[in-house]
């Protein structure tokens, strides 16, 4: 990715974020522990993570017609999505059909790029509540099977959303639409597995942060 592109502070601090749950995922490496991320992924980051995306960012990419148009990057995902579709991998694992609420319906049914970062959202939190509920029933080996499975799907969402979903925003998002994005995703920061409030260096530049991908 070409990161000199993505001079905005909104992706700093989205990868920022990124960067932050995939270090706690990478230190996690016991069952108990494993279980604490978890519990933080599912009453942390997730509400305020991935609930900002769909809720500050997906409208205002959703009333741009060329939203439909892709590109180079989202061609190349799309491809991989049908090949390894999230959905299926959660539904594999939880034995029933994936849910999505009202407001993820919503943009189910606009028919749009969004649809594919979406469906990994739903299908991230579907596995990772059934890891969480089951944690006490599943055998060591069978839990570190789905988490793995989890881990890697986590990992392959931010890497896409840091290739393409950041260039789709760049593109068709103004210098307003971002402004105001950005002062909302603020007003809600993280808090770390630790308990400290996450925040990142704001005049930090994307090419000094370290993008993970699923291989690392």
């Amino acid at each position: 990715m070409n990161s000199a592109e993505l001079q905005h502070k909104l992706f700093t601090i989205i990868a920022a974020e990124h960067q932050l749950a995939q270090t706690t995922i990478k230190k996690s490496v016991d069952k108990d522990s494993i279980y604490k991320l978890l519990r933080w992924l599912r009453s942390e980051f997730e509400p305020k993570h991935h609930y900002k995306e769909e809720n500050l960012i997906y409208p205002k990419l959703l009333k741009n017609p060329r939203i439909h148009e892709g590109g180079p990057f989202c061609m190349h995902f799309f491809h991989e999505h049908l090949e390894e579709r999230p959905e299926e991998i959660a539904k594999s694992i939880i034995k029933h059909p994936i849910v999505y609420s009202k407001p993820q319906l919503f943009f189910k049914k606009n028919k749009s790029p969004l649809e594919i970062p979406l469906e990994e959202h739903v299908s991230m939190s579907h596995v990772l509540d059934y890891l969480i509920e089951n944690y006490s029933f599943l055998q060591d080996a069978e839990f570190s099977t789905i988490f793995f499975k989890y881990k890697r799907m986590f990992f392959n969402h931010n890497e896409k959303e840091q290739t393409c979903f950041f260039h789709l925003c760049n593109d068709l998002l103004d210098k307003t639409d971002l402004d105001a994005i950005y002062s909302d995703w603020l007003s809600n920061p993280l808090i770390c597995l630790d308990g400290n409030i996450f925040w990142c260096s704001l005049n930090l530049s994307l090419l000094n942060l370290k993008f993970f991908s699923s291989s690392q």
